[in-house]
């Protein structure tokens, strides 16, 4: 058995001949070309196939050679990572052009393609079947067990995981007139559509029986489609994006079309514009609508999610069914909800990417390829996300005193890319930054002040239930792994590293990030011993079944118990863009809570500049509720501020069905506080200005002239 210092040989194959590199390059190209006579939805797909494939394939060509495991989402990681670092300095240029962006692609594609096709063949590389056998993580192999399955009872497990497939899709299809049906629980979706999780749990075992059944294909598409069950309510409950921070990000991608430039003294994301600009890019060359991308984020996130979680087990070491059962684990346990369009989705599959460059790097075959892999992505990380680079960063030292990473003074390049970012950001960081917070135990309480209802009281205690679950098995197994000298310290590391960001607040989400970030790394503790359990005698296989399940369905719950508070109608979202254009530069939206799409559009930058009423704004958000009701003074205080210094800038008052879902759910405000507010309102002289579906708008007399000048545009 190794020790905590060894590396060993991991078997990932050889590396892509130039030449393959080179024709996935020319048809990267000739997607980027095709998306140009393909509808919307077809041509962003080409043009994913354009930047995923181009920068990446030519960047692996010129690099020293890395396994094809590696290179499989190393060459679309690339590709994000680079065009983010071309995008993030067009807008900080002034000088963004989305077609000019597009055909330098498809010309790199081409010239690069061609150059690395005539290419000379590289020396090969020594194969890989003299790779030990020994990882620096338990590697799922069950060679140790005596039997295995014979060929007629693989294909009866194979029969039955189909029919649970088949079962899960029907499931999927009857639950999706309750998953659209607008009844509030605060129990969330699966107290109206409990058949979803029906939908998931046979899914969810579908996939362990192919893996028994050792049905390699039969189990990725398993996989694949435990993904569409557990993440497609985000296209089939809704028309619209899930989430009010979403639209937000939809706002700063409205804002980069329509300037292209960066409004770096306004919010962090145009500090941090990598992943905004390449969704940017996308919707305007494609053509696509950035709502339509919004809604179908979610599931191809978790599309990509499940191979780079692949990828990174392989890399640490494990067999090909402990990878696939690591990545099944990760998908059924991520409740968090930072899968949408946002910076932090698009940062955390670089950085699983990044971390299995790292570990490929430790065989000196592919040191100098992996090495560079991880520090381009890492680059690019660091201009997507002001939080996750700094995780990156404890893992990278850890692995480099563990001796993991070599040469040492790797380490410094790391540092030299992060500190360009942070020279740049310097005033953006101390602007934004919640800065260090030593109370470790308030940063573990989450942003959900008590008392809540009763839905989300359960709610919370599942999720929390499901967290110490994971990380008391993951801390139980690595132990005994070091005890028995099983595996080294590599995904513990991986797996408790992000509890370093409890040294900083982060608007009270900080253990939502740790848990998030935390979850690769327990998948590669917790993977090989339910691998082997699986391939061990049908009791034990039936008792890792009931575990996975267990963690699945507390984590569906954990996904879908907030549902009511983040769901919008087509109607509210077309509001909102009415609203915005017609407050202008200076006006004001006003809302109570969360519950209503904020910042949809451009006019968001100039209205935020402005920043009017903003005190009062506050208090309207924070001083309303008391425990014997609302309080009126922030709404005089406002009415106040309206009357005497507003009375030719619109001011709006919107209060929406999902806003008392929310205050509901998270007792933010008292029990029919937005009636008495909307009462309050209107006895101090608002006009109602519209009212709709659980939606109505208060405004003074110029909101009102704004709003009946400002024509609707509806979506397509």
């Amino acid at each position: 058995m190794q020790t905590l210092g060894e590396q060993p040989v991991v078997a990932l194959g050889t590396p892509l001949p130039r030449r393959a590199l080179g024709l996935v390059a020319l048809v990267g190209a000739a997607l980027g070309v095709l998306a140009l006579v393909l509808p919307p939805g077809l041509a962003a797909l080409a043009l994913l196939g354009l930047l995923g494939l181009v920068p990446g394939a030519v960047t692996l060509g010129v690099l020293p050679a890395v396994p094809r495991t590696l290179a499989v989402v190393a060459i679309p990681a690339l590709g994000a990572a680079l065009l983010a670092l071309v995008l993030t300095a067009q807008l900080g240029a002034g000088l963004y052009a989305s077609a000019l962006t597009r055909w330098a692609l498809v010309g790199l594609g081409v010239v690069g393609g061609a150059l690395l096709l005539a290419a000379k063949p590289a020396v090969p590389h020594a194969p890989d079947a003299t790779a030990s056998q020994t990882s620096d993580v338990a590697n799922g192999d069950d060679t140790e067990h005596t039997h295995s399955e014979n060929t007629r009872s693989a294909v009866l497990l194979t029969v039955i995981a189909a029919v649970l497939a088949a079962v899960a899709t029907a499931c999927w299809i009857v639950a999706i007139p309750a998953m659209r049906s607008p009844e509030y629980s605060s129990y969330g979706l699966l107290a109206r559509a409990p058949l979803l999780a029906a939908g998931v749990g046979a899914c969810a075992v579908a996939v362990l029986l192919a893996v028994r059944a050792r049905s390699w294909w039969f189990a990725w598409a398993a996989l694949l489609l435990l993904v569409l069950a557990r993440r497609s309510y985000t296209l089939l409950g809704t028309d619209m994006p899930l989430y009010q921070w979403t639209y937000r990000h939809l706002g700063v991608m409205d804002w980069f079309a329509h300037t292209g430039t960066l409004a770096r003294d306004v919010d962090v994301y145009n500090n941090w514009p990598g992943a905004l600009a390449l969704a940017t890019w996308l919707t305007q060359t494609s053509e696509l609508s950035r709502f339509d991308l919004a809604l179908a984020y979610i599931v191809g996130h978790h599309l990509v999610l499940v191979v780079a979680v692949y990828a990174l087990a392989r890399a640490a070491g494990m067999t090909p069914w402990a990878a696939l059962v690591a990545a099944t684990l990760v998908e059924l346990t991520d409740w968090v909800g930072q899968d949408y369009l946002a910076p932090q989705s698009l940062a955390l599959l670089l950085a699983i990417v990044c971390l299995a460059a790292l570990l490929v790097a430790r065989d000196p075959r592919w040191r100098r390829g992996g090495l560079w892999v991880a520090l381009v992505v890492f680059a690019g990380i660091t201009w997507v996300h002001q939080l996750t680079p700094v995780w990156l960063l404890v893992v990278l030292v850890a692995l480099t005193i563990l001796r993991v990473v070599r040469p040492p003074w790797v380490v410094l390049a790391f540092l030299a890319v992060f500190a360009v970012m942070v020279a740049i950001n310097l005033p953006a960081l101390l602007a934004h930054s919640t800065g260090l917070s030593l109370d470790v135990l308030a940063n573990t309480a989450g942003n959900i002040a008590s008392p809540v209802s009763p839905g989300q009281a359960v709610t919370s205690r599942v999720v929390t239930v499901l967290a110490v679950a994971l990380w008391l098995c993951a801390g139980l197994v690595a132990g005994w792994n070091l005890v028995r000298r099983r595996a080294g310290l590599v995904a513990p590391v991986i797996a408790f590293s992000p509890l370093v960001l409890l040294l900083t607040g982060y608007g009270g989400e900080a253990i939502y990030r740790v848990y998030l970030y935390s979850l690769p790394g327990v998948a590669l503790i917790l993977a090989p011993p339910l691998a082997a359990a699986l391939f061990g005698a049908w009791l034990r296989a039936s008792a890792a079944v009931v575990a996975v399940l267990a963690l699945a369905m507390a984590a569906l719950q954990g996904s879908l118990g907030g549902w009511y508070t983040a769901v919008f109608s087509r109607a509210d979202v077309e509001l909102a863009i009415r609203l915005e254009q017609a407050a202008g530069p200076n006006g004001v939206i006003a809302t109570p809570t969360v519950g209503f799409p904020r910042q949809v559009t451009w006019h968001y930058v100039d209205q935020a500049r402005a920043d009017t009423l903003g005190d009062t704004l506050w208090s309207l958000q924070n001083e309303l509720a008391t425990p014997a009701g609302i309080n009126a003074t922030p709404v005089d205080r406002l009415t106040q501020r309206t009357q005497e210094e507003m009375a030719t800038t619109p001011v709006y008052v919107v209060l929406t069905d999902p806003m008392r879902n929310y205050a509901t759910q998270y007792g933010t405000l008292p029990p029919a506080g937005l009636n008495e507010l909307a009462t309050l309102l209107l006895d101090r002289g608002w006009t109602v200005l519209y009212r709709a579906d659980g939606t109505s708008v208060y405004a003074n007399e110029a909101g009102v002239r704004a709003f009946q000048s400002t024509p609707p545009r509806p979506l397509p």
